[in-house]
């Protein structure tokens, strides 16, 4: 049986015939739309605990670009081209201070201001597999601190396969890999002999390097060719120098999560 026969048999075993019959008018020559909802993710890097924002997500067309709003990051794809991909990114890494953790260790540790990241993308998207709406998308993301929080260097990829179950339901899952340099972890993860007498953690000197790995999982329930809502769910887990970090093993968890959910609208 193949993949997508069996999404949709353990759909209409779930929801009954009706939902995997359903066909909502192609909505495919509708190629911007923008989600709003709720999500939660860790409250600092290497948190064990989760905190509340709002979710937007969000691609347009902006003059000759196709613009890309995940969260916290954004891009411009100024390539018009059917494969290729490449334009300018900016990120934000949230702070960490009293307001956002409540654990005592990290309270008493240096406030981190928010990071403010600017670079470039690039990247290529093909038809791939048999599966309706197959797409493979890969990209490679280069961002720098230009706020003075970190001083850093991060470097993101991602590989994603996209498809649809049926007219209703699309799905899209992807794994990626990030990598920082010395002054990222150094601020992250890192403790120094002050830090390490006010909160109790042990020293640390965090080095460059891989940062994380990650599985993540999304997808788009359609109501109609417009409506709809979209969930997603991810994993990393933090290696190295972030794993490694008293912040993490003491204080937070390698393991981190996302789950996000909101109200979908294509236009």
């Amino acid at each position: 049986m193949s993949l997508r026969n069996l999404l949709c048999a353990i759909l209409t075993s779930i929801t009954g015939p009706a939902f995997a019959q359903t066909q909502i008018d192609d909505p495919s020559e509708l190629n911007s739309f923008v989600v709003v909802g709720a999500a939660a993710l860790p409250e600092f890097e290497g948190a064990d605990r989760l905190r509340a924002v709002p979710l937007i997500v969000s691609r347009f067309s902006l003059l000759d670009s196709e613009v890309e709003i995940e969260g916290l990051e954004g891009r411009v794809d100024l390539i018009r081209d059917p494969v290729w991909r490449a334009g300018p990114a900016i990120g934000v890494v949230l702070p960490r201070n009293e307001n956002i953790a409540d654990t005592a260790e990290i309270v008493a540790l240096p406030d981190v201001d928010v990071a403010a990241e600017i670079g470039a993308f690039a990247g290529f998207r093909i038809p791939f597999g048999s599966l309706r709406e197959g797409t493979l998308t890969g990209t490679a993301t280069v961002r720098h601190d230009v706020a003075g929080s970190h001083n850093g260097l991060t470097v993101d990829s991602e590989l994603e396969y996209f498809f649809a179950v049926n007219r209703m339901l699309r799905i899209g899952v992807s794994a990626n890999a990030s990598f920082a340099t010395n002054d990222y972890f150094d601020t992250y993860f890192s403790i120094d002999a002050d830090g390490s007498a006010a909160s109790g953690l042990a020293q640390s000197d965090a080095g460059g390097g891989a940062r994380d790995v990650g599985l993540e999982i999304y997808s788009i329930l359609s109501f109609s060719k417009r409506w709809g809502v979209f969930s997603r769910l991810s994993y990393n887990r933090l290696l190295g120098d972030a794993e490694n970090s008293p912040i993490v093993q003491d204080a937070g968890s390698a393991d981190q999560f996302f789950v996000g959910t909101g109200l979908f609208f294509r236009f």
